[in-house]
């Protein structure tokens, strides 16, 4: 009976002792592996990370206002990638750089601008470059001057073809003020699509006010085609930030509006048809610029979109810390989630959600970055998440050392490399960033540290 007893309780042990060991392999943390690799450059950048001091226009951390990225980064379809630079110091040249797998520059092209003011820029997989330009204008009421300019260039640098236009939006008040709080601009189907912010004329009070305005371009003829799409009705007033997403077929894009409507607004450009969707209301009234939130940005998943962003959800308080919130949208823009927050960030004074960004690596499996700050924007940290697509954390949240990420332009995964890269201006130097996405499932949630590598 004893020798029985003994030989059960031993069974029970090892089945005990097995189960622990087997459970350990599901309860791995994904291992990421964070490397930056620094780029020399004869001119001063513009700063990408840090938010200018707040002031009574409106920009600064926790403000409304958001600044047009300087720096754009795009992976190109062999796997290597292009920077544009809109420089602090050279005002009058915009510059583009090219750098192989190895994140070596092969090349730099100095390019005179068209007009003072850089929107965007894009390359096609032929290596055509394009930057989008824009000159504010003096005086008002002038529907006749065209003060904005997409401008092709091929391979070399050489101006091959340009397209002046001065659409006005789609309250036809015209655009004064081209390129004003943020411009985006993405490529799909031989499609161009820019979408900016701007200042417009006055109304009939006498009155500037801000909107956003899009313009649709046929790259096989680099021709305007607004005026011939539905594509000319995208439009929101006081529109602070946007973000587009090209998919085959068409766009879709997001903005963030303080009024009319005061929300984020999520539209779908697709097969000539536009359908938008008011997604996730702003507390405040209708005339305050303060949207208490930021834009982070947005995925495709297995049956719609997901976005991310931060905001001050408490309805009736100035001192609510912002927090990261994922929301999902149905394809066809008819359903959406409620949102739900993935941080819990309890004073506002010392720590904030900010400059939140979502990137899809597979299947189900995407990457959540973001920054931490106060309230008076001082940068306290990186962290990383995985998120599934309905938005929940699948891994531990990891906090990224002695990285930071643009406040302006989002990462992109290479799936030639199977990396995601951003890239950032430190001093006199382009900073690109690649990270591993790394393998592995379900963790506890301690914050635990990864050490950047400088190569």
């Amino acid at each position: 009976m004893r020798y029985k007893k003994r030989l059960n309780l031993n069974f029970f042990t090892t089945i005990v002792i097995l189960t622990m060991f087997i459970n350990s392999f599901n309860t791995l943390a994904t291992t990421y592996d964070l490397k930056a690799y620094e780029n020399k450059i004869d001119y001063t950048p513009k700063n990408t990370v840090d938010f200018y001091p707040p002031n009574e226009e409106g920009f600064g951390f926790l403000k409304n206002r958001i600044e047009t990225s300087p720096l754009k980064m795009v992976v190109n379809y062999d796997g290597t990638f292009s920077i544009c630079q809109d420089p602090e110091n050279d005002k009058n040249y915009i510059y583009i750089h090219e750098y192989n797998n190895d994140k070596f520059c092969t090349k730099t092209l100095k390019i005179e601008g068209v007009f003072p003011k850089f929107g965007s820029f894009a390359k096609d997989n032929k290596g055509n470059y394009y930057i989008f330009y824009g000159l504010d204008m003096e005086i008002e009421d002038d529907y006749i001057t065209k003060n904005m300019v997409l401008v092709k260039y091929d391979k070399n640098g050489n101006k091959v073809g340009e397209c002046y236009f001065n659409e006005p939006p789609y309250d036809g008040l015209g655009v004064k003020k081209p390129i004003y709080y943020g411009c985006k601009m993405d490529i799909s189907d031989n499609k161009l699509l820019i979408y900016f912010g701007c200042g417009t004329y006055r109304d009939d009070n006498n009155i500037n006010h801000n909107s956003s305005c899009a313009a649709l371009f046929d790259l096989n003829t680099l021709t305007n085609i607004t005026k011939n799409m539905s594509i000319k009705n995208l439009f929101a007033k006081n529109s602070f930030d946007r973000e587009i997403f090209s998919e085959p077929g068409g766009f879709v894009i997001i903005d963030r509006v303080a009024s009319y409507p005061r929300a984020f607004k999520l539209s779908k450009f697709s097969d000539g048809i536009l359908k938008s969707m008011d997604i996730f209301p702003f507390k405040g009234d209708i005339l305050d610029d303060n949207t208490f939130s930021q834009l982070g940005g947005i995925i495709k998943t297995f049956d719609g979109y997901m976005i991310v962003g931060t905001y001050e959800n408490e309805e009736n308080s100035e001192d609510t810390p912002r927090n990261i919130f994922v929301q999902t949208i149905s394809s066809d823009l008819s359903i959406k989630s409620d949102p739900f927050y993935l941080t819990n960030y309890s004073d506002k004074h010392i720590e904030n959600a900010a400059n939140s960004k979502i990137v899809q690596v597979e299947s189900n499996k995407n990457i959540l970055l973001w920054e931490v700050m106060d309230d008076a924007g001082i940068y306290k940290g990186t962290y990383i998440a995985s998120v599934n697509d309905n938005g929940k954390i699948q891994d531990g949240v990891k906090r990224l050392k002695d990285c930071r990420l643009n406040i302006y332009d989002k990462p992109i995964y290479n799936s030639h490399l199977n990396k995601i890269y951003w890239a950032v201006n430190s001093n006199n130097s382009i900073i690109i960033y690649e990270l591993d996405p790394g393998k592995g499932i379900v963790s506890n949630f301690n914050i635990t540290d990864i050490d950047i590598k400088i190569e």
